[in-house]
């Protein structure tokens, strides 16, 4: 009987000790000491960086696409600046999956900011949002289809020359994405 005793002791201690060690926390409550301070930093800083950021976005000619109309050129407008920024919040997410929805809810929580950056497009400020997507799009994206698997556009997309209603769009077609979490990491 004493053996019985200890063996169910023994599994309600392990039990418990399981369902909090083991427990996985998701959302605003995830353990982030892990995180040296610097990048910590970094992170907390992310909008008030973008906003800081210089650079331009310059029109690249694009590739062909096939469309319903047939074959057409797309160009591409492409941010001509310091991407360090880019490559250390990548590298941050790639060290430390476990910030990424945070930092992805962030940048998407600020997608229709219409605050003037540095950045400039065809001698226009550009707005925090466009800068916003361009961070989201360096350490994820999302690619929406049809019912036949096709890739096809989505709402989610914007240029550098954005309006304020079509960074809302943007915003609410992202926020589908994050509360199904259906991004895709690089």
């Amino acid at each position: 009987m004493i053996g019985i005793i200890r063996n169910l002791i023994f599994f309600i201690s392990l039990a418990a000790f399981l369902s909090t060690a083991c427990t996985h926390v998701t959302g605003p409550e995830q353990r982030l000491e892990e995180i040296s301070p610097e990048d910590r930093a970094f992170l907390d800083s992310i909008l008030s960086s973008l906003k800081s950021m210089t650079g331009d976005f310059e029109r690249m000619v694009g590739p062909f696409v096939f469309t319903d109309a047939g074959v057409t050129r797309v160009d591409i407008d492409r941010f001509s600046g310091d991407r360090s920024f880019f490559i250390r919040l990548g590298n941050i997410v790639d060290n430390r999956p476990s910030v990424a929805h945070q930092v992805i809810s962030t940048l998407i929580d600020s997608l229709d900011d219409m605050a003037p950056t540095k950045v400039t497009y065809r001698g226009k400020a550009v707005p925090l949002g466009v800068m916003c997507l361009e961070a989201l799009l360096s350490i994820c994206y999302y690619e929406a289809s049809d019912k036949n698997g096709n890739i096809t556009a989505w709402e989610g997309t914007v240029f550098p020359g954005a309006t304020k209603e079509e960074l809302r769009t943007a915003k609410r077609a992202w926020k589908r994405i994050l509360k199904k979490r259906a991004y895709i990491m690089l």
